[in-house]
């Protein structure tokens, strides 16, 4: 018997019988565990998720909210996990804020896994100058430049940058904040 593909993972499309609510309900939990099973997810990610799998919204959503209840669907440890990734690949705090949104983080889970990666920006923007450019910094005028677009380009703010570099400015940016 040859089965689609929908409808040997578990996904509401798919079958000649129609289902029951009760069984295409466990079928979106089941969906959502094994999104959940390969990384931490946000609501938004598995509501994507089940969508393309062609689940209702509101299945969705009840899905999503009885794996919340249970604990496993944390948006703060998504952010925590955002933040930790970023410092491990020397990304700065403009970037963790970029991938929490584009993974829909909700704001009010957002908070302290920004705050901790901003109060590292400077340390780990130098680290990151170390690693790229030596020990040695760059002092002419044109290396100075490549090494500040480096770190705006990874995601640092550019106070943090300056101040990494041992640029002294008298100048406060939207960024910096």
């Amino acid at each position: 018997m040859i089965r689609s593909r929908s409808s040997s993972r578990g996904g509401a499309a798919g079958g000649a019988e129609p289902r029951s609510p009760a069984e295409v309900a466990r079928a979106a939990r089941a969906a959502a565990l094994r999104a959940l099973a390969r990384r931490a997810r946000t609501s938004s990610e598995l509501a994507a998720i089940l969508a393309r799998r062609g689940f209702e919204r509101d299945v969705a959503d009840e899905a999503i909210a009885a794996l919340r209840a249970i604990g496993l669907v944390d948006e703060s440890a998504v952010a925590h996990e955002v933040a930790r990734d970023a410092a491990r690949r020397r990304r700065g705090s403009r970037f963790v804020r970029e991938v929490m949104a584009r993974r829909g983080v909700a704001p009010d889970a957002r908070g302290e896994a920004l705050a901790s990666s901003a109060a590292e920006d400077e340390r780990s923007a130098r680290d990151a100058l170390a690693r790229r450019f030596g020990p040695e910094l760059p002092r002419d005028r044109r290396g100075v430049a490549r090494a500040f677009r480096f770190l705006v380009a990874r995601g640092f703010p550019a106070g943090a940058a300056r101040r990494a570099l041992g640029i002294d400015l008298d100048v406060e940016s939207a960024d910096d904040a």
